[in-house]
């Protein structure tokens, strides 16, 4: 066997899959503090999540003790202890989406009325204001 060749097999794919792995495992991690650092500039509102975890052999994906805040960042506007989507992988060779489940646990959502205003008023023109 060549010399370039056996570099390859023996150093060059191995490492590819211990990045890929690496890349795997950090992933729910970073996107949780993503989220927790950058929720207000895609939602208009203070977002918090305690852990996302997801399962790359069942494609599940579960966001754990979420809160979307109020306006003033200290009340909980929508909250819920634990979403999961459970999705098939095999449509997106057929660049679909198919969700096999959706579920909500223990969801609170508290609206709330101010003569004509309601407290999600301000997400509304938040995405309107959007191009």
């Amino acid at each position: 066997m060549k010399k370039w060749v056996k570099i390859i097999l023996y150093f060059i794919i191995p490492a590819i899959i211990v990045v890929i792995v690496i890349v795997l495992i950090a992933l729910p991690y970073v996107a949780k503090d993503y989220i927790n650092k950058h929720g207000k500039e895609y939602s208009g509102r203070k977002l918090s999540v305690d852990q996302i975890r997801i399962n790359y052999f069942t494609t599940t994906f579960n966001i754990i003790d979420f809160k979307m805040f109020e306006a003033d960042e200290h009340e909980t506007f929508i909250a819920f202890d634990t979403l999961t989507v459970d999705i098939n992988p095999f449509r997106f060779l057929s660049s679909e989406l198919e969700i096999e489940k959706f579920r909500i646990v223990k969801p609170e959502v508290t609206i709330t009325r101010k003569d004509t205003i309601f407290n999600f008023n301000d997400i509304i023109a938040f995405f309107n204001s959007k191009p």
